[in-house]
């Protein structure tokens, strides 16, 4: 999460764009760790401007839990950008929720928080965690006034050095990232789960760090034949 006291460093059209400049126009090309379906009953759930900095760890996160590990087909990976109050559609009907973002706290760059679903409730939508969490919040108050809110939610964040317009993680949030998904996986198998690492497990190069040779030679918002 940017943050700023401004609110959401973006929204879906913004996403929209970022997916335009250089990467694929379906979103970021996280490889295939789970399942998508509505079958799913647990989430893991990336937010997060890719074009901003530190504001890219959750996606990057993502791209470096698909890279490591295979998860089951009832555990569904998300990465959402960054949504505001769209999140609604990708938390409701869910049994537990994972969030990976960056967080607004007191601490060096690159140390972790975790935050429960009675500790993200706990503050009025107006009073931020990060700039993400106005959606977050909103949409687990909305559903759990419904009765459809997820039993749990498990916000695994990371405090930025830099959310400025800028391409590629600090040294210390990249550094972080195994330490957050291994978070991930032991939420999941605390939940049951079973995680198992890649025998070809690498580092994960996603589309928006790679170099304009490494997608084909075109210049990030080209336009192609």
């Amino acid at each position: 999460m940017n943050p700023r006291d401004n609110g959401s460093v973006g929204n879906r059209d913004e996403r929209q764009n970022a997916s335009q400049s250089g990467g694929p126009t379906d979103g970021h090309d996280v490889p295939s760790v789970g399942g998508l379906g509505e079958e799913a009953r647990v989430a893991i759930l990336g937010l997060g401007n890719v074009l901003m900095g530190d504001d890219a760890a959750g996606p990057y996160a993502l791209e470096y839990l698909g890279s490591q590990f295979e998860l089951p087909s009832t555990v569904a990976v998300e990465d959402l950008g960054t949504p505001g109050l769209d999140i609604l559609p990708h938390i409701a009907g869910r049994e537990r929720i994972i969030l990976v973002d960056t967080v607004r706290s007191d601490g060096p760059a690159g140390e972790i928080r975790l935050y429960r679903k009675d500790q993200i409730l706990a503050h009025a939508p107006t009073a931020r965690i990060g700039p993400h969490d106005p959606g977050v919040k909103e949409t687990l108050l909305s559903l759990e006034f419904a009765g459809k809110g997820p039993a749990d939610v498990l916000l695994v964040g990371v405090i930025p050095e830099r959310t400025d317009s800028t391409i590629g993680l600090s040294g210390p949030v990249r550094a972080s990232i195994p330490t957050m998904i291994q978070h991930v996986v032991d939420e999941l198998s605390a939940l049951g789960y079973t995680v198992v690492r890649k025998p070809d497990a690498r580092e994960p190069r996603p589309w928006w760090e790679r170099e304009p040779s490494d997608t084909g030679g075109s210049q990030p918002g080209a336009t192609q034949p």
